[in-house]
C-alpha cells in the first residue's frame, strides 16, 4: 500500500518497484497530465458554448425569453472566448496558438469575431453594439423651465445579436470544439503511452486524492482572493 508519510514519491521507486499497491485516484505533480486535463478544460468550455449558441438559434427565443436569449449569447460568447484568455489556471496549453495552427482563414476570422465581441462589447464597454453620442433635446424657442430640455440618451443598444447571427456562427462553434476534442482524444492516447512507456518518470505521487467543496460563496471567495484597499 501506498505509504502517505513518504509522499510525494516516484511511481516507481529507485529499484523499479511498483510503488502503488492500491487501485484509486491519486494527486500527482505532472507536466503532461495537467497539459492533458487543461485541454479538457477548454474543450469542455467550448462545448457549452456551443450548447448555448444551439439554444440561441431558436426561432422563438426572441419572443419568448428575451432575457434568457440575451443571457445565452452572452455565456455562449464568454465560455467560448474562456480557454484563449490569460488564465492562471491554465499554464501549458496555449489554446491560442493552438487555433492559429490548426484553423483556416475563415475560422480564424470567425473567431476573431467572437473573441472581439467579448473584448468590446461584453466584458468591456468599447461603444460596440451600443450608441455612444452625447446628445440633448433642445425646444423650438428658448426654454422657460429646465422640463423642456430631453438630456437621457437615445442611443440604440443591441441587447441580443439575434437567431440570425447565431444560425451563421453555430457551424463555427462545432468546427472549433470537434478540432479541440479530437485534439483531446489523441492527445489522451499519447499521454498514457507516454506514461506507461516511461515507467511515469515526470510523475510525482502527493497522495491519494481528496474531493474537495467548490466553494463560490461571497465569504468563499474574498476568503482567496481578499479585497484591497487602495490608497
Amino acid at each position: 500500500m501506498l505509504d502517505l508519510a513518504r509522499s510525494p514519491r516516484t511511481v516507481f521507486d529507485e529499484s523499479g518497484t511498483y510503488t502503488i499497491s492500491e487501485a484509486g485516484l491519486y494527486e500527482v505533480t505532472s507536466r503532461s497530465v495537467q497539459k492533458y486535463h487543461e485541454v479538457v478544460f477548454a474543450t469542455r468550455d467550448l462545448r457549452t458554448a456551443h450548447e448555448m449558441v444551439e439554444e440561441c438559434c431558436r426561432t422563438d427565443l426572441d419572443r419568448t425569453h428575451p432575457l434568457l436569449e440575451q443571457s445565452l449569447w452572452i455565456s455562449a460568447v464568454i465560455s467560448y472566448s474562456k480557454p484563449f484568455k490569460t488564465n492562471n489556471a491554465r499554464q501549458l496549453f496555449d489554446a491560442k496558438e493552438f487555433v492559429r495552427s490548426n484553423a483556416d482563414g475563415e475560422m480564424l476570422n470567425r473567431h476573431h469575431y467572437l473573441i472581439t465581441l467579448r473584448d468590446k462589447m461584453i466584458a468591456h464597454d468599447d461603444a460596440l453594439g451600443e450608441g455612444k453620442q452625447v446628445t440633448i433635446g433642445l425646444p423650438y424657442r428658448e426654454p422657460k423651465n429646465h422640463l423642456e430640455i430631453g438630456i437621457d440618451p437615445t442611443s440604440p443598444r443591441i441587447v441580443s445579436l439575434g437567431s440570425n447571427i447565431a444560425r451563421e456562427v453555430e457551424p463555427h462553434f462545432r468546427s472549433i470544439l470537434k478540432i479541440f476534442d479530437d485534439y483531446r482524444n489523441q492527445l489522451r492516447e499519447d499521454t498514457l503511452r507516454n506514461l506507461v512507456d516511461s515507467k511515469f518518470r515526470e510523475v510525482t505521487v502527493i497522495g491519494r486524492a481528496k474531493e474537495v467543496a467548490l466553494d463560490v460563496s461571497q465569504e468563499g471567495v474574498i476568503r482567496r482572493w481578499p479585497r484591497i484597499e487602495k490608497n
